[in-house]
């Protein structure tokens, strides 16, 4: 997991008058429109959701608000199973109203993260009528607790509409999942690197603070050195077709369990992404990626669902291991069988799992799901086995026979990606 820590914020002081000394304007004078949207999910649980309310509150509190020059307007909205506005910018201007207003945001505890609705009030309600003024700087705060469900900022043009609206867009993912499994959609929001924070507790949000004032300051330009661009992998050689022509739903079970050494893990998840990048993800091929470990995770990837290609492959660059061992595949064979493709349904892209195993220590016999998968949708099975811990016969069961059996105790890792692509293009499936 990459936790972006603003380590340079810990070191500024969130007192005010010693933040004056170090940015280049007061807050009592910030001249600002700034807009709050805030996840109410449950991923918002064990005081996440109220530290952001302290936040707000702290950001409330240290500027001077109203409507007139070198004062602060705010607005709030929140997503859960719905989008919820808490009034305008015109209303935002006055102390009280501003504190009742923030003190009141509820804290829905719904599974559903459907940020389009809050976005959609935003779009309706953010506007020069409602308040918006044309030389205060704007600046749009997103608050996140795990991936969005629903329609995605970055692919309806929503994200487009926001960054042609504000001066700065800032996201700030919060808790354990809010970088595990938000990163990639984050990061698209954030108006550039220096905007976008991730911080695992609660108590953790005053230091993006000086941020906030900061890109409030009518002078403040963020100084960014992007990263050179690396050409991504091509399919190996040897492969017999070209795999951007292949039509694939690819499910990646990837055991994640210290069961393997940290060596092999870290060059099995190299040959993964090396093996998926060369095909044509979001397009002909999209793919799923769950960790396997005591528990099954399915690492967001925007399967079927507009699919970015960055989001596959950042969910393998960013997996960690766990600390239990096991191996919970029949889990996520059930989910893949009534969460993905009971949903999706007979789509015409061959459908394969591709289960990476260290150990066959499973939490219940897969036979039975893994026959119901291929009778039912057609279910192709291979297998990459990483050590001896996971035996062979249980293994070949699973993949039909050793013929569909990449063994990297005899062939090692360095051949993983061709194997798999190659595999692809010839369709030699044992089940």
């Amino acid at each position: 997991m990459k936790l972006i820590i603003a380590f340079l914020l810990l070191l500024v002081p969130v007192n005010g008058s010693n933040i004056c000394n170090r940015i280049v304007c007061s807050p009592t004078r910030l001249y600002a429109d700034i807009v709050a949207i805030i996840d109410s999910s449950s991923s918002m649980q064990n005081g996440l959701f109220d530290g952001v309310k302290q936040f707000l509150l702290d950001i409330a509190t240290n500027v001077t608000l109203g409507s007139g020059e070198d004062m602060t307007q705010m607005a709030f909205y929140t997503f859960s199973k719905n989008g919820k506005s808490y009034g305008t910018l015109k209303n935002g201007g006055n102390n009280s109203t501003v504190i009742n207003t923030i003190n009141n945001l509820s804290f829905d505890g719904y599974g559903d993260r459907l940020i389009d609705q809050a976005l959609n009030l935003e779009e309706s309600e953010v506007t020069t009528g409602n308040g918006l003024r044309s030389n205060a700087k704007k600046i749009l705060i997103i608050f996140s607790g795990d991936s969005f469900t629903g329609v995605l900022p970055s692919t309806n043009g929503v994200l487009g509409n926001l960054q042609a609206k504000y001066d700065h867009i800032i996201a700030v993912g919060v808790g354990l999942n809010g970088p595990k499994n938000n990163f990639d959609e984050l990061n698209n929001i954030a108006s550039d690197a220096s905007q976008l924070f991730f911080t695992p507790a609660y108590d953790q949000l005053r230091f993006i603070y000086p941020a906030v004032l900061q890109t409030g300051c009518s002078n403040y330009q963020p100084k960014v050195t992007p990263p050179p661009p690396t050409a991504p992998p091509t399919q190996a050689p040897s492969v017999s077709c070209s795999v951007a022509s292949l039509s694939y739903d690819m499910y990646l079970l990837i055991d994640n369990s210290p069961s393997l050494d940290g060596t092999t893990f870290n060059n099995v998840k190299k040959q993964l992404y090396n093996f998926i990048t060369p095909y044509s993800l979001g397009k002909s091929t999209q793919v799923s990626v769950f960790g396997i470990a005591i528990n099954a995770q399915e690492y967001y990837t925007s399967f079927e669902n507009a699919q970015i290609p960055s989001y596959v492959t950042s969910a393998i660059d960013n997996m960690v291991q766990e600390m239990t061992n096991g191996q919970a595949v029949a889990l996520a064979l059930n989910v893949i069988k009534n969460s993905i493709i009971g949903k999706i349904g007979n789509n015409g892209k061959t459908q394969l799992i591709i289960y990476v195993t260290d150990n066959t220590n499973y939490d219940s016999d897969p036979s039975y799901i893994l026959s119901s998968l291929n009778s039912q949708y057609g279910v192709k099975t291979v297998v990459i086995r990483t050590g001896t811990g996971a035996d062979a016969n249980k293994v070949n069961s699973f993949a039909g026979n050793n013929n569909c059996v990449y063994d990297v105790t005899s062939k090692g890792t360095s051949g993983i990606a061709a194997w798999l692509q190659d595999f692809t293009c010839r369709k030699n499936f044992c089940v």
